[in-house]
């Protein structure tokens, strides 16, 4: 379930789709408050069955949109450099 932080506006048409059957699909997001320009990014890890299998949040403080983005994706490395996936 999820939960709406006071002060927190969200507004996405966004459907997730599974990745091919033996792949992994990251999903990553940054969000920013209403006040000062506060960023937390987060990311998930999904198998084809939609299974979770890692994920990560992230307050980066004070910062542009882009830069969030950028947190994200690098710390998607850190992620996936320490999941093992059985075969």
């Amino acid at each position: 379930m999820l939960r709406r932080i006071p002060g927190t506006r969200h507004s996405s048409n966004a459907v997730w789709s599974p990745p091919l059957l033996g792949w992994v699909k990251v999903n990553v997001d940054a969000a920013q408050g209403q006040t000062v320009g506060y960023m937390s990014i987060g990311g998930v890890t999904r198998e084809a069955s939609g299974q979770w299998l890692r994920g990560f949040g992230k307050f980066v403080g004070v910062c542009s949109v882009f830069e969030a983005e950028l947190w994200g994706r690098i710390l998607v490395y850190f992620v996936l450099g320490t999941l093992v996936i059985d075969r």
